[in-house]
């Protein structure tokens, strides 16, 4: 839960930030940032070093969530933010049907709650009419939601197989992998462009939820069932669209808030059964 609180603030900054910064270079930044802040981590910390394999697949996290983040924060930078976040948060129908297959399969309960938290994402997914506060195309909205989707869902899966060679190894290896794509991308499209001096502390911030966020996610995929975690961690559009509601006046459905109010009560579900 803590980890969609943080996924979802991040996911809002970041797409308000790459209204005036090049959504590239607000990963790049944020990516490098959180890199440097792990490094210390682990140099501090003095974690062993976990065998290449987990290594491997903290890679694969990283660059899922590369895939994710850039989709999600583009579309929220040009797109409708009430239909890129919520389709986002599909990411969890990969993972738990990932934990099934390697025999973490949840509870009657469990599934019961879970069913409740997809049938209200998928009613917050619906767009909401269009109006004057309401801005970008659904079509390429839809785009990147999916995409952000699919990206997550390759992240939550890595990342869960990653943190059993140790969390701080698994987000380390997984930021190096995302600086290392962006890097020679960002470079090869004209760089990072324009950024004002006074916009740097704000992307580096960025970087800190990052860490934050997945840290609270790696640490739980250790002590629960991967697809109820997972589940748990996708509620962030709630949190996105209320700060879309709140900071930017976009128009939000009673229809998607319905939505809302059921995922929370499966979250209620899943989490009296245990995680």
């Amino acid at each position: 839960m803590g980890s969609s609180l943080v996924y979802g603030t991040s996911d809002f900054l970041g797409g308000m930030a790459a209204r005036h910064v090049r959504t590239m270079t607000v990963l790049w930044v944020s990516h490098l940032s959180a890199l440097v802040l792990l490094a210390l981590v682990v140099i501090v910390g003095g974690s062993p070093r976990p065998d290449l394999h987990f290594l491997g697949f903290a890679a694969l996290a990283g660059l899922g969530e590369v895939v994710a983040m850039a989709s999600v924060y583009r579309g929220l930078a040009t797109g409708r933010a009430a239909i890129v976040a919520p389709l986002g948060s599909l990411a969890p129908v990969v993972a738990v049907g990932a934990g099934a297959a390697l025999g973490e399969v949840p509870t009657f309960g469990q599934f019961t709650g879970i069913a409740a938290v997809l049938l209200g994402i998928t009613l917050v997914s619906m767009a909401a009419p269009a109006s004057e506060s309401s801005t970008g195309l659904v079509g390429p909205s839809l785009m990147y939601g999916t995409t952000g989707a699919l990206g997550h869902g390759g992240f939550f899966l890595a990342m869960d197989l990653a943190s059993e060679g140790g969390v701080a190894w698994a987000l380390l290896g997984a930021r190096i992998t995302s600086v290392a794509v962006l890097t020679p991308t960002i470079l090869a499209t004209g760089g990072p462009g324009p950024v004002r001096a006074r916009r740097l502390p704000f992307l580096a911030g960025l970087g800190v939820l990052i860490v934050l966020g997945d840290g609270l996610y790696a640490v739980a995929t250790t002590h629960g069932i991967l697809g109820v975690v997972a589940v748990l961690s996708s509620l962030y559009p709630i949190v996105t669209i209320a700060l879309t509601r709140i900071v930017l006046d976009e128009q939000v459905s009673t229809k998607q808030w319905i939505g809302a109010a059921i995922a929370v009560i499966g979250v209620a579900a899943v989490s009296s059964t245990g995680v």
